[in-house]
Protein backbone atom coordinates (compact mmCIF):
# COMPACT_ATOMS: atom_id res chain seq x y z
CA UNK A 1 0.00 0.00 0.00
CA UNK A 2 2.99 2.26 0.96
CA UNK A 3 4.84 2.02 -2.21
CA UNK A 4 1.19 2.10 -4.42
CA UNK A 5 0.98 5.81 -2.51
CA UNK A 6 4.03 6.57 -3.60
CA UNK A 7 3.55 5.93 -6.80
CA UNK A 8 -0.13 7.24 -7.25
CA UNK A 9 -0.36 9.21 -4.78
CA UNK A 10 -3.21 9.84 -2.36
CA UNK A 11 -5.78 12.04 -0.44
CA UNK A 12 -6.86 12.83 2.92
CA UNK A 13 -10.14 14.19 3.15
CA UNK A 14 -11.32 15.62 6.20
CA UNK A 15 -14.90 16.98 6.53
CA UNK A 16 -16.15 19.33 9.68
CA UNK A 17 -12.34 20.28 10.13
CA UNK A 18 -12.06 21.41 13.76
CA UNK A 19 -15.84 21.11 14.34
CA UNK A 20 -16.33 21.50 18.08
CA UNK A 21 -12.70 22.30 19.37
CA UNK A 22 -11.91 25.71 21.01
CA UNK A 23 -9.66 28.07 19.07
CA UNK A 24 -6.36 26.99 20.83
CA UNK A 25 -6.69 23.17 20.32
CA UNK A 26 -7.50 23.88 16.34
CA UNK A 27 -4.11 26.29 16.47
CA UNK A 28 -1.97 23.66 17.87
CA UNK A 29 -3.80 20.83 15.62
CA UNK A 30 -3.25 23.01 12.56
CA UNK A 31 0.80 23.92 13.70
CA UNK A 32 1.31 19.76 13.99
CA UNK A 33 -0.05 19.99 10.05
CA UNK A 34 2.31 22.54 9.01
CA UNK A 35 4.78 20.08 10.44
CA UNK A 36 3.99 16.69 8.66
CA UNK A 37 3.54 18.92 5.36
CA UNK A 38 6.96 17.87 3.61
CA UNK A 39 6.14 14.39 4.81
CA UNK A 40 3.47 14.17 3.31
CA UNK A 41 4.68 15.62 0.21
CA UNK A 42 7.02 13.45 -0.05
CA UNK A 43 4.86 10.54 0.29
CA UNK A 44 2.77 12.28 -2.45
CA UNK A 45 -0.34 12.42 -0.07
CA UNK A 46 -2.68 15.46 -0.20
CA UNK A 47 -5.18 16.78 1.82
CA UNK A 48 -8.49 18.72 1.47
CA UNK A 49 -9.86 20.50 4.61
CA UNK A 50 -13.45 21.84 4.95
CA UNK A 51 -14.17 24.11 7.37
CA UNK A 52 -16.27 26.86 7.80
CA UNK A 53 -14.32 28.75 9.88
CA UNK A 54 -12.21 31.28 7.87
CA UNK A 55 -9.79 31.82 10.86
CA UNK A 56 -8.15 28.22 10.16
CA UNK A 57 -6.89 29.21 6.83
CA UNK A 58 -4.29 31.27 8.00
CA UNK A 59 -3.23 28.75 11.05
CA UNK A 60 -2.90 26.32 7.69
CA UNK A 61 -1.57 28.72 5.19
CA UNK A 62 -2.66 26.03 2.43
CA UNK A 63 -1.64 26.30 -1.23
CA UNK A 64 -5.00 26.69 -2.77
CA UNK A 65 -8.48 28.20 -0.54
CA UNK A 66 -11.45 27.53 -2.41
CA UNK A 67 -14.69 29.63 -0.55
CA UNK A 68 -18.31 28.76 -1.40
CA UNK A 69 -20.75 31.46 -0.81
CA UNK A 70 -24.38 30.65 0.39
CA UNK A 71 -25.30 31.43 -3.48
CA UNK A 72 -22.75 28.23 -4.36
CA UNK A 73 -20.39 30.55 -6.01
CA UNK A 74 -16.93 29.44 -6.00
CA UNK A 75 -13.72 31.62 -5.15
CA UNK A 76 -10.24 29.97 -5.52
CA UNK A 77 -6.95 31.87 -4.32
CA UNK A 78 -3.85 31.19 -3.04
CA UNK A 79 -2.86 31.83 1.22
CA UNK A 80 0.63 32.77 0.82
CA UNK A 81 1.20 33.84 4.48
CA UNK A 82 1.02 31.84 7.40
CA UNK A 83 -0.35 34.04 10.92
CA UNK A 84 2.35 34.09 13.02
CA UNK A 85 2.58 31.62 16.06
CA UNK A 86 1.26 33.30 19.18
CA UNK A 87 4.15 34.71 21.88
CA UNK A 88 5.03 32.55 25.05
CA UNK A 89 6.18 34.37 27.62
CA UNK A 90 8.14 32.40 30.09
CA UNK A 91 8.70 33.32 33.63
CA UNK A 92 9.90 31.82 37.16
CA UNK A 93 6.87 29.00 38.38
CA UNK A 94 6.20 27.95 41.71
CA UNK A 95 5.33 23.91 42.55
CA UNK A 96 1.44 25.22 42.03
CA UNK A 97 2.04 25.30 39.03
CA UNK A 98 3.85 22.32 38.24
CA UNK A 99 0.77 20.56 40.61
CA UNK A 100 -1.66 21.84 38.13
CA UNK A 101 -0.22 20.46 35.30
CA UNK A 102 1.03 16.96 37.25
CA UNK A 103 -2.01 15.17 35.98
CA UNK A 104 -1.19 15.87 31.88
CA UNK A 105 2.21 13.49 32.70
CA UNK A 106 2.60 10.23 32.41
CA UNK A 107 4.93 9.62 35.79
CA UNK A 108 2.10 10.56 38.39
CA UNK A 109 2.86 13.28 40.92
CA UNK A 110 5.50 15.26 41.60
CA UNK A 111 9.30 14.30 41.59
CA UNK A 112 10.89 13.94 44.51
CA UNK A 113 12.91 17.11 44.56
CA UNK A 114 12.45 20.52 43.03
CA UNK A 115 14.33 23.22 42.98
CA UNK A 116 13.33 25.68 39.77
CA UNK A 117 10.23 25.34 38.23
CA UNK A 118 9.28 27.59 34.68
CA UNK A 119 6.07 28.34 33.64
CA UNK A 120 5.50 29.20 29.90
CA UNK A 121 2.10 31.71 29.23
CA UNK A 122 0.58 31.64 25.80
CA UNK A 123 -2.08 34.83 25.80
CA UNK A 124 -1.91 35.17 29.78
CA UNK A 125 -3.04 30.99 30.01
CA UNK A 126 -0.91 28.85 31.72
CA UNK A 127 0.66 26.66 28.52
CA UNK A 128 3.38 24.35 30.29
CA UNK A 129 5.77 24.19 33.16
CA UNK A 130 9.38 22.74 33.33
CA UNK A 131 10.92 21.34 36.84
CA UNK A 132 14.35 21.45 37.79
CA UNK A 133 14.85 18.61 40.31
CA UNK A 134 18.39 17.44 42.17
CA UNK A 135 20.33 14.47 40.09
CA UNK A 136 20.01 10.75 41.00
CA UNK A 137 23.13 8.98 42.21
CA UNK A 138 23.23 6.48 39.90
CA UNK A 139 22.54 6.80 36.14
CA UNK A 140 24.31 4.20 33.72
CA UNK A 141 24.55 6.40 30.69
CA UNK A 142 25.80 9.56 32.55
CA UNK A 143 29.64 8.02 32.32
CA UNK A 144 29.09 8.83 28.21
CA UNK A 145 28.11 12.27 28.45
CA UNK A 146 30.87 13.36 31.19
CA UNK A 147 33.23 10.49 31.02
CA UNK A 148 34.85 10.02 34.19
CA UNK A 149 33.60 13.08 36.00
CA UNK A 150 31.22 11.33 38.32
CA UNK A 151 32.86 8.31 38.38
CA UNK A 152 36.45 8.19 39.99
CA UNK A 153 35.32 5.33 42.29
CA UNK A 154 35.42 7.34 45.34
CA UNK A 155 31.53 7.36 45.91
CA UNK A 156 31.15 10.12 48.54
CA UNK A 157 33.45 12.30 46.22
CA UNK A 158 31.26 11.35 43.30
CA UNK A 159 28.13 12.13 45.34
CA UNK A 160 28.79 15.64 46.58
CA UNK A 161 30.62 16.39 42.97
CA UNK A 162 27.14 15.70 41.42
CA UNK A 163 25.27 17.50 43.83
CA UNK A 164 27.60 20.81 43.13
CA UNK A 165 27.63 20.04 39.22
CA UNK A 166 24.37 18.52 37.82
CA UNK A 167 20.75 19.40 37.76
CA UNK A 168 17.66 17.10 35.77
CA UNK A 169 15.42 18.42 34.36
CA UNK A 170 12.62 16.22 35.53
CA UNK A 171 9.40 17.41 34.34
CA UNK A 172 8.18 19.08 30.99
CA UNK A 173 4.61 19.03 30.69
CA UNK A 174 2.49 20.69 27.89
CA UNK A 175 -1.53 21.65 28.00
CA UNK A 176 -2.87 19.42 25.02
CA UNK A 177 -4.19 22.78 23.56
CA UNK A 178 -0.66 24.76 23.56
CA UNK A 179 1.03 21.52 22.10
CA UNK A 180 3.08 21.28 18.41
CA UNK A 181 3.34 25.11 19.55
CA UNK A 182 6.99 24.70 20.35
CA UNK A 183 6.22 25.84 23.73
CA UNK A 184 8.62 22.79 25.60
CA UNK A 185 11.39 23.38 23.67
CA UNK A 186 11.22 26.84 24.34
CA UNK A 187 11.10 25.84 28.03
CA UNK A 188 14.20 23.92 27.89
CA UNK A 189 16.19 26.27 26.04
CA UNK A 190 15.07 29.26 28.56
CA UNK A 191 16.56 26.99 31.11
CA UNK A 192 19.76 25.83 29.45
CA UNK A 193 20.47 29.53 28.46
CA UNK A 194 21.42 30.20 32.69
CA UNK A 195 21.17 26.90 34.47
CA UNK A 196 21.37 26.69 38.23
CA UNK A 197 25.02 24.28 37.31
CA UNK A 198 27.19 24.17 34.44
CA UNK A 199 25.78 19.95 33.52
CA UNK A 200 22.46 19.64 32.66
CA UNK A 201 20.51 16.21 32.12
CA UNK A 202 17.08 14.50 31.54
CA UNK A 203 15.23 11.23 31.14
CA UNK A 204 12.32 10.99 28.50
CA UNK A 205 10.45 7.93 27.61
CA UNK A 206 8.68 10.00 24.76
CA UNK A 207 11.88 11.42 23.66
CA UNK A 208 11.25 9.21 20.24
CA UNK A 209 8.13 10.66 19.74
CA UNK A 210 8.47 13.91 21.00
CA UNK A 211 12.41 15.40 20.79
CA UNK A 212 12.39 18.54 21.93
CA UNK A 213 15.18 18.02 24.37
CA UNK A 214 17.61 17.59 20.85
CA UNK A 215 16.06 20.65 19.95
CA UNK A 216 16.78 22.74 22.49
CA UNK A 217 20.06 21.89 21.92
CA UNK A 218 20.78 19.05 24.22
CA UNK A 219 22.50 15.82 23.04
CA UNK A 220 20.74 12.53 22.96
CA UNK A 221 22.01 9.33 24.64
CA UNK A 222 20.40 6.03 23.30
CA UNK A 223 21.08 3.14 25.71
CA UNK A 224 20.61 -0.49 26.13
CA UNK A 225 17.62 -1.54 28.76
CA UNK A 226 18.45 -2.47 32.08
CA UNK A 227 19.93 -6.18 32.26
CA UNK A 228 16.37 -6.70 34.18
CA UNK A 229 14.57 -5.45 31.42
CA UNK A 230 16.54 -7.46 29.09
CA UNK A 231 16.03 -10.79 31.18
CA UNK A 232 11.92 -10.26 31.22
CA UNK A 233 11.82 -9.36 27.46
CA UNK A 234 13.79 -12.40 26.37
CA UNK A 235 11.62 -14.62 28.69
CA UNK A 236 8.46 -13.29 26.58
CA UNK A 237 10.48 -13.82 23.60
CA UNK A 238 10.81 -17.65 24.59
CA UNK A 239 6.78 -18.23 25.30
CA UNK A 240 6.32 -16.27 21.91
CA UNK A 241 5.24 -12.89 23.15
CA UNK A 242 6.38 -9.95 21.09
CA UNK A 243 7.40 -6.73 22.45
CA UNK A 244 5.04 -5.22 20.91
CA UNK A 245 2.07 -7.01 22.45
CA UNK A 246 2.97 -5.69 25.63
CA UNK A 247 1.34 -2.64 24.74
CA UNK A 248 -1.74 -4.40 26.19
CA UNK A 249 -1.26 -6.33 29.06
CA UNK A 250 -4.53 -7.86 28.65
CA UNK A 251 -4.43 -9.55 25.75
CA UNK A 252 -0.88 -10.83 27.04
CA UNK A 253 -2.77 -12.39 29.94
CA UNK A 254 -5.20 -14.32 27.51
CA UNK A 255 -2.86 -15.20 25.47
CA UNK A 256 -0.96 -17.06 28.36
CA UNK A 257 -3.75 -18.24 30.11
CA UNK A 258 -5.36 -20.22 26.46
CA UNK A 259 -6.15 -23.36 26.59
CA UNK A 260 -4.06 -24.32 24.46
CA UNK A 261 -0.84 -22.83 25.97
CA UNK A 262 1.49 -25.27 27.86
CA UNK A 263 1.32 -24.40 31.84
CA UNK A 264 4.61 -24.24 32.30
CA UNK A 265 4.92 -21.45 29.96
CA UNK A 266 2.55 -19.41 32.45
CA UNK A 267 4.72 -20.66 35.51
CA UNK A 268 7.94 -19.22 33.84
CA UNK A 269 6.76 -15.75 33.07
CA UNK A 270 5.43 -15.67 36.41
CA UNK A 271 8.58 -16.53 38.17
CA UNK A 272 10.53 -14.19 35.93
CA UNK A 273 7.81 -11.37 36.42
CA UNK A 274 8.52 -11.44 40.01
CA UNK A 275 12.16 -12.12 39.80
CA UNK A 276 11.95 -8.91 37.63
CA UNK A 277 9.97 -7.34 40.37
CA UNK A 278 12.45 -8.19 43.50
CA UNK A 279 16.04 -6.78 42.29
CA UNK A 280 14.71 -2.95 42.05
CA UNK A 281 14.09 -0.80 45.07
CA UNK A 282 11.55 0.78 42.79
CA UNK A 283 9.68 -2.21 42.15
CA UNK A 284 10.02 -4.85 45.17
CA UNK A 285 6.72 -4.08 46.50
CA UNK A 286 5.06 -5.28 43.85
CA UNK A 287 6.65 -8.65 43.95
CA UNK A 288 3.66 -10.35 45.18
CA UNK A 289 0.92 -8.72 43.55
CA UNK A 290 -1.26 -11.14 41.38
CA UNK A 291 0.29 -12.02 37.68
CA UNK A 292 -2.46 -9.44 35.74
CA UNK A 293 -1.29 -6.73 38.02
CA UNK A 294 2.59 -7.38 38.42
CA UNK A 295 2.73 -8.16 34.24
CA UNK A 296 0.97 -4.42 33.70
CA UNK A 297 2.95 -2.61 35.66
CA UNK A 298 5.96 -4.36 33.92
CA UNK A 299 4.98 -3.71 30.88
CA UNK A 300 4.79 -0.13 31.32
CA UNK A 301 8.51 0.29 32.56
CA UNK A 302 10.18 -2.08 29.96
CA UNK A 303 8.39 -0.92 26.88
CA UNK A 304 9.02 2.58 28.16
CA UNK A 305 12.92 2.74 26.61
CA UNK A 306 14.15 6.09 27.69
CA UNK A 307 16.20 8.40 26.00
CA UNK A 308 19.27 10.38 28.36
CA UNK A 309 20.35 14.07 27.79
CA UNK A 310 22.99 15.90 28.61
CA UNK A 311 24.18 19.67 28.09
CA UNK A 312 27.59 21.36 29.37
CA UNK A 313 27.43 25.39 29.05
CA UNK A 314 30.14 26.67 27.96
CA UNK A 315 32.21 28.43 29.81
Amino acid sequence: DQMRCRRQGAALLVDEFGSGLDAATIRALCAQLGRWRGALDQARVRIVLATASPAHVSHIAPRCVVELSASNRATISHCTRRARPPRVRIAQGTTKDLTALAPLHYRQGDPATVVRVLVAQVGGVRAGVLAVSMPVLNASWRNLAWPGRFSTGDRTRDAARLNREVRCISRVIVEPAYRSLGVARQLVQHYLDAPITRCTEALAAMGHAAPFFERAGMTAYHTPPPARHARLLDAFDHVGIEFWRLATPGLVIERLRAPSRCAADVQFVERELRLWAQRSGATKRYAREDLPNLLARAARVVTARPIAYAHTRPR
